[in-house]
C-alpha cells in the first residue's frame, strides 16, 4: 500500500479542476506497475497503468469536457531504497508539486486504507470517488445529463 504522505499528495490532486475522483492502485504485483483511474468533470474515465521503475513520468490526456480540451494529467511515481512507493499526479500546466521521498523511518509506515465507489448515471456518465475506509462516506453528486 501507500504511506500517509503519498495519500496526502494524491488527495490534494482530487480538488483540481477537470480532475475527478482518483483511484491509485498497484498493478500486477511486480512492485513497479501502478495504475491511475480518473474521471473528468463530465464523468468520462481516463488513465492507465505503467511501469514506473522504467519510466517515472506518465502523461494522461483528459477527455474533452464542457468545451475544455487539450488538458493533460501528469503522474510521477518512484520507489525508494526501502521499497516504498511515492509520487503524485498534477495538471501538466502546473504547478509542479514537490515529490519528497518519505524515507525509511517508522513515521513513513503509516498506512491508510481506502475504498472507492463508482456509479453510472442514466446518460452513461461515470462518477464517484475514493475515501478512507474508517472515514465518513461522502455523497457523490450525479454530474447530470447534457
Amino acid at each position: 500500500m501507500f504511506d500517509l504522505k503519498s495519500f496526502v499528495l494524491v488527495a490534494s490532486f482530487l480538488g483540481m479542476s477537470l480532475a475527478g475522483p482518483l483511484d491509485k492502485r498497484q498493478g500486477n504485483g511486480d512492485g513497479c506497475t501502478i495504475c491511475i483511474d480518473n474521471a473528468n468533470d463530465c464523468g468520462q474515465m481516463y488513465g492507465g497503468c505503467w511501469d514506473f521503475c522504467a519510466t517515472a513520468r506518465q502523461d494522461f490526456p483528459i477527455p474533452a469536457c464542457n468545451g475544455v480540451s487539450d488538458k493533460t494529467t501528469v503522474c510521477e511515481y518512484f520507489k525508494n531504497d526501502c521499497g516504498k512507493v511515492f509520487g503524485t499526479c498534477y495538471p501538466a500546466e502546473g504547478p509542479i508539486p514537490l515529490i519528497a521521498d518519505p524515507g525509511c523511518g517508522e513515521e513513513g509506515n503509516v498506512k491508510r486504507e481506502e475504498t472507492c465507489e463508482w456509479f453510472t448515471n442514466a446518460c452513461g456518465k461515470k462518477y464517484g470517488g475514493c475515501y478512507p475506509v474508517n472515514g465518513p462516506i461522502p455523497m457523490f453528486a450525479d454530474p447530470g445529463c447534457p
